[in-house]
């Protein structure tokens, strides 16, 4: 997991127009993340059915 935080605006959309160095790499990241999220989500909604 990887959280990034920029000092502006500018600063972000300097990265997000930067050079891809990996487009293929960046996709399989995308790709990762993408269910990784949704399995933090599934945890989260199971803790609270069971609190209920």
């Amino acid at each position: 997991m990887a959280i990034v935080c920029w000092e502006s605006f500018e600063d972000w959309q300097a990265f997000r127009q930067g050079e891809r160095i990996d487009p293929e790499g960046i996709e399989a990241m995308h790709a990762v993340g993408e269910l990784l999220s949704m399995e933090v989500w599934d945890e989260v909604e199971n803790l609270l059915k069971e609190e209920a």
